[in-house]
């Protein structure tokens, strides 16, 4: 299999790269089996705010054993959340177990 790069000019350069795919057997020794976490809801206590005005971000999840809110907010055990945008900004939340990430 062979790939042109394109050089930092943004341009296809005339040199060819080889490219050698490896094809990765997944290995299940020692997965652990059950359920992973699930995301019933998450919602802002507002959806139209002032920069620097306090939003609570909550969520419905169960199974899960922390949550990631990002941007901003990090890891945590529980809902609610609560952050100060400066501007418009999308909030994603995982939910993680040892079982998985969602």
């Amino acid at each position: 299999m062979f790939l042109s790069l394109p050089d930092g000019s943004g341009s296809a350069s005339a040199a060819t790269h080889v490219v050698s795919p490896i094809i990765m057997t997944p290995v299940t020794a020692n997965t652990p089996q059950g359920t992973a976490p699930t995301i019933a809801s998450f919602t802002a206590s507002s959806t139209a705010i002032s920069s620097g005005t306090q939003v609570t971000l909550s969520w419905q999840a169960s199974n899960a054993a922390y949550y990631v809110v990002s941007p901003q907010i990090g890891a945590v055990r529980s809902s609610p959340a609560t952050v100060t945008p400066a501007k418009t900004t999308t909030y994603t939340l995982n939910a993680t177990n040892q079982y998985g990430r969602t």
